[in-house]
């Protein structure tokens, strides 16, 4: 997935901010259960579809979408609260951040 913002037609001080916003997310999804960042890195990091990421996790098609969708959950409830944060010492989250959230339906 990182491949795809490299060959984007962005400015490189656009692109640092793009790279620097994903990995600001997968430092955040490190904190989450296991088996949510497990999840989390094969469908997005890896592009795996859930039938082959329950193969690799040894957990049903139905477990798999419970433990990606609570993990979307997971990580938007932190995006939320940083966002807040962020607000409360009057700075303006970036809006790769912003956008995620609603994206992500959070």
């Amino acid at each position: 997935m990182l491949e795809e913002i490299e060959s984007d037609d962005l400015e490189p001080a656009q692109r640092i901010v793009v790279q620097e916003t994903h990995q600001g997310l997968w430092t955040m999804v490190e904190t989450l259960s296991k088996n949510q960042y497990q999840a989390l890195w094969l469908r997005y990091a890896q592009d795996m579809s859930v039938k082959d990421i329950a193969k690799v996790l040894r957990k049903s098609q139905v477990n798999v979408k419970v433990l990606l969708y609570r993990a979307r959950v997971n990580l938007a409830k932190m995006l939320q609260k940083e966002y807040v944060e962020q607000e409360a010492e009057d700075q303006t989250p970036s809006k790769q951040v912003v956008s995620f959230m609603k994206v992500e339906g959070a």
